[in-house]
């Protein structure tokens, strides 16, 4: 029985390669947005609803997953959402993965609002599901992707060690190399675990900050910024890369630059009451227009959920 219930989770990934493979996103991402908005009005019933008929169709990204168990927890369906974790994992989701993207995030070990009895038997099982999900990854194409994200461990060492500037330009490195990987390897994150977790976004952060080492040269830093970004759009776009973690890793670099975010997705912690505050918005009045085409729901909806203080000027 429970080889047969492995088997179904790891079909309901694998059946959907060949739709990740070829398919355009828009259609993900616009009933994913629109389940999200339902979440945030706590219409979770709904937003289950819309999610699983964006799962029905395309492969899945954890991010999304992991709002489809919340919303299963919040209607009292406790094994609709156990299932749901079972999925996350089918689609890379790790136990293991200890650095957050930012500090309101703790996604990677994150089981949800889960009892003890409930977390203790996910524990139990994802060993098994872990292994089952690794058969899958095709481990030659995975070591290019590996190297980028654990280049960006030897990166934090030299920055403890000799200094933030030379630090700068093992990132600097690291992001040439990035660059060309993504202009010739065709990605899958199917079937490439280094793309997944919070620890690959954070080192997409680091490559797109360390364009700055040419801030002295606003061409060259340029040149160097957008080109990883449009590069990296195309991977959200094939279903690649979820439009969250592009923002996150847009607004890093881009608010570091000019003190205001594009996306909404830069914030700002108030260590009087450990809230965030999102920083301060370019064109603030287009924000949501710009997360639309890159297929995010509105700023609203994002900053109600993580009680999150909108920015200035910003309406609805």
């Amino acid at each position: 029985m429970k080889k047969n219930i492995l088997y179904a989770i790891l079909s309901f990934a694998f059946c959907r390669t060949i739709q990740a493979q070829t398919a355009d996103y828009k259609a993900y991402y616009q009933m994913t947005s629109q389940a999200y908005c339902a979440l945030a009005d706590s219409n979770f019933l709904q937003a289950a609803e819309l999610y699983e008929k964006a799962f029905a169709d395309f492969y899945p990204f954890t991010y999304d997953l992991a709002n489809l168990r919340d919303c299963y927890l919040a209607i009292g369906d406790t094994n609709s959402a156990v299932n749901s974790v079972k999925r996350m994992i089918a689609c890379g989701w790790t136990l293991e993965e200890k650095l957050p993207v930012v500090d309101y995030r703790h996604f990677d070990n994150d089981m949800g609002a889960f009892d003890s009895t409930r977390i203790l038997a996910i524990r139990e099982m994802y060993p098994s599901l872990r292994q089952e999900y690794l058969k899958k990854i095709d481990y030659e194409e995975n070591a290019y992707w590996e190297r980028i994200v654990y280049n960006e461990v030897l990166c934090v060492q030299t920055r403890l060690r000799y200094g933030q500037k030379k630090a700068d330009y093992a990132w600097l490195t690291n992001l040439n190399e990035a660059i060309i990987l993504l202009k010739n390897k065709e990605l899958n994150r199917e079937k490439i675990d280094a793309w997944n977790g919070s620890f690959a976004i954070m080192a997409l952060v680091h490559l797109a900050q360390s364009t700055e080492v040419y801030s002295h040269n606003k061409k060259v830093c340029d040149s160097l910024f957008y080109q990883l970004m449009d590069l990296l759009k195309k991977e959200v776009i094939r279903g690649n890369l979820h439009p969250d973690d592009f923002a996150v890793i847009y607004d890093a670099a881009y608010s570091y630059r000019h003190n205001k975010s594009y996306y909404g997705r830069e914030l700002t912690l108030n260590p009087k009451t450990g809230l965030n505050s999102c920083f301060p918005v370019e064109d603030v009045d287009n924000v949501d227009a710009r997360r639309a085409e890159i297929g995010l729901p509105p700023l609203w909806t994002f900053c109600k959920i993580y009680n999150i203080k909108l920015p200035e000027n910003y309406h609805k």
